[in-house]
């Protein structure tokens, strides 16, 4: 979900890079138009859930319903489909041959301290963008003590992608 996106539908940005963040000295060399394309980060379970619940509101006549993905989905969506060899393709997020380790040129490994533009890598066999790397995801999953499921980054937490599926 870009900056833009989430403001369109939520009326403001709570990013931290942004130009309003806490971390707006991070983006000072970032132009607008760019900046519109950065990641929502730093985004709760809780204001993932409002965010999807207003899309659905606004998508009601359309006949699709958003909602965080489950973590198996976003692995699926992560690995660009399915797995052909679940032991040597276990970490092939990518077009190239399978590999255990993440091509700092495909992922935000460079900049781990800032989010990235979305579409700054090239996108993974399904065409979906910075699946790993730029910044987390929130997932449907629930784990012991009520705890929610992210998935994607070791860099800034919270972003998730709504799944779309038909009514």
């Amino acid at each position: 979900m870009t900056q833009e996106e989430w403001e369109k539908v939520m009326g403001a940005n709570p990013s931290n890079y942004s130009r309003k963040g806490i971390s707006r000295g991070a983006v000072t060399e970032i132009s607008d138009d760019d900046l519109k394309r950065f990641p929502v980060e730093t985004v709760s379970w809780d204001e993932r859930r409002a965010f999807v619940a207003k899309v659905n509101e606004k998508a009601k006549e359309t006949g699709w319903v958003y909602r965080l993905p489950t973590e198996a989905e976003w692995e699926y969506a992560c690995r660009g489909g399915p797995l052909t060899d679940k032991a040597e393709s276990a970490f092939s997020y990518y077009f190239d041959q399978p590999t255990n380790t993440l091509d700092e040129t495909k992922v935000n490994a460079k900049h781990s301290r800032r989010t990235m533009k979305v579409g700054s890598y090239p996108p993974n066999r399904l065409g979906l963008f910075d699946m790993h790397g730029n910044v987390s995801e929130w997932c449907e999953d629930v784990v012991e003590d009520d705890n929610r499921v992210s998935r994607g980054s070791t860099s800034t937490p919270y972003r998730a992608s709504p799944m779309r599926t038909e009514d």
